[in-house]
């Protein structure tokens, strides 16, 4: 028995269109920066359509879906550190990342308080990355400000951004976003260029970030873009891009670098 794609569409409630020049339709949506769009049935009313579109409202809290809703851990043998996960939509690769690095994770909902999170004794605080625009995570904010210069931080992605805003730069939401596999990011201070994966509509305002304590330390080989922030006087960095899998020995490792950053800390406690 066989089905056509149109059956298996329909049976698995997934939309599909035909007759449609797609290379024309991604360039008005690059071009028009992040336009509304609606797939309907071809009866639907134009003026009906319009009313959709037009009364649609982006959902404010896009973490609140994809965070967890409770505590939980990911250990690995003879750990090094306990890592606590703000859960903005951890990816777990990102979670074995760190636990291949000698770290017992433990993950916290994104509305966690830092009171809540330090009954654990936590070496470090890990934002993950996540959906959404970053101006509508106040309450995540003032938790990473209550931890700067408490224990190191590392942010990604929408961590990144809120790392930032925690610092008091501002964010901008991209007229083309970066969805790929290849985006070439350039070390700041070693000059070295590594090919990354990234997923995100929004960046720090760099003229902004020139009046905060946050130096740049990724930009943007194409569009010279910030990619990557730190204040190592209080063990603060992050990154907008994926972390990078070390392709060699040359190659950048940032958690070994928020490894560091841990080892540093637990050095002055115990001088």
């Amino acid at each position: 028995y066989t089905h056509t794609l149109g059956e298996v569409l329909e049976e698995n409630n997934v939309s599909g269109i035909y007759g449609v020049d797609t290379r024309s339709l991604m360039k008005i949506i690059r071009d028009s920066s992040n336009i509304k769009g609606l797939i309907c049935d071809i009866n639907k009313p134009v003026e009906e359509c319009l009313d959709i579109l037009n009364n649609y409202q982006e959902d404010e809290n896009l973490v609140k879906k994809v965070s967890s809703k409770k505590v939980w851990f990911s250990r690995t043998p003879n750990p090094v550190y306990n890592v606590a996960v703000l859960d903005l939509g951890a990816k777990i690769n990102l979670i074995k990342r760190l636990n291949a690095k000698g770290c017992n994770v433990i993950s916290f909902p994104y509305n966690t308080t830092k009171e809540e999170i330090m009954k654990y004794k936590p070496n470090g605080l890990f934002i993950s990355s996540g959906p959404g625009n970053p101006l509508y995570l106040d309450s995540v904010v003032e938790v990473i400000k209550s931890f700067i210069g408490v224990i190191p931080i590392f942010g990604v992605g929408l961590g990144h951004q809120l790392v930032g805003r925690a610092y008091g730069v501002k964010t901008l939401k991209l007229a083309c976003g970066h969805h790929g596999c290849n985006y070439p990011v350039r070390n700041v201070k070693t000059g070295k260029v590594d090919i990354t994966v990234q997923n995100h509509v929004y960046t720090l305002d760099k003229d902004s970030l020139m009046n905060s304590e946050l130096k740049v330390t990724h930009e943007n080989v194409l569009t010279n873009e910030v990619e990557g922030v730190a204040d190592l006087s209080k063990n603060v960095m992050s990154i907008q891009f994926d972390p990078v899998v070390p392709i060699d020995e040359n190659s950048e490792d940032s958690f070994q670098m928020f490894l560091e950053l841990m080892k540093k800390c637990e050095g002055r406690k115990n001088a």
